[in-house]
């Protein structure tokens, strides 16, 4: 292999799991383009349902590299949120282990509702998840993000797959933005509301009407963005005590 690709950072953080269902054959990857000296038949690889021959790199091909295969067999991957390094996976669920998922594979496990703060910092799973390429997929839809995703390096400025669409993250442009947000719902504004800017005026007036403008200064300018909106449903209500 010469370069990393997605698909290769997640098998690999999952610790190489075994494809009987290889070959050996001398070609490129038809989903990645990874060049290869065994491969899983086309035919093996892709189900009738299949219809994202645009998304795949080498249709002259014959073939599909172990990782792209395994990724794609797994359902877990496409259902779940994750990020995914050189050393692990790190999957986000709401409250039990997906039955689905093999015991084997090495998964870290982490609460959904902590998503939002992991997005503003990455840098602090540097070395347990990653050393220094990282993906990033948020699951909105039951599509395969993988082969859709971009490989980051930089943990304050990076790509989220969410679902089919790739997001640019500027972590400290959207700082401020995340604050307010995560302030805001806390005190009792509802997800609508943050959307809209249309703030219940007995909810302004508990709250205070000059904080509401305070924090509005920041929010107004992001309002409507695809970020934006990401991170609103991201928010979750912090439990006292």
């Amino acid at each position: 292999m010469t370069e990393l690709k997605p698909s290769w950072i997640v098998y690999n953080s999952l610790g190489r799991p075994n494809v009987k269902e290889t070959e050996k054959v001398d070609g490129y990857c038809m989903v990645c383009g990874t060049h290869i000296k065994e491969g899983v038949p086309q035919k093996k690889s892709f189900s009738g349902n299949f219809t994202n021959w645009d998304k795949l790199q080498r249709l002259d091909q014959t073939h599909v590299c172990r990782a792209c295969y395994f990724c794609f067999k797994q359902n877990w991957l496409r259902n779940y949120s994750f990020i995914a390094g050189e050393r692990r996976l790190a999957l986000y669920i709401a409250k039990n282990i997906p039955s689905t998922i093999d015991d084997q594979y090495t998964i870290v496990f982490r609460r959904r509702n902590g998503l939002l703060d992991d997005l503003f910092n990455i840098r602090s799973l540097k070395n347990n998840i990653f050393y220094d390429n990282f993906i990033f997929c948020i699951n909105n839809s039951r599509k395969h993000m993988i082969f859709r995703a971009t490989i980051n390096t930089n943990p304050e400025t990076f790509i989220i797959q969410y679902g089919d669409t790739e997001l640019l993250l500027n972590t400290k442009t959207f700082k401020k933005v995340y604050v307010s947000l995560q302030e805001l719902y806390n005190s009792g504004f509802s997800k609508r509301e943050l959307k809209t800017g249309g703030y219940k005026s007995h909810k302004i007036m508990r709250y205070g009407p000059k904080k509401i403008g305070e924090h509005e200064m920041i929010l107004e300018e992001k309002r409507g963005s695809v970020v934006f909106n990401l991170m609103i449903d991201l928010l979750y209500k912090e439990k006292n005590g």
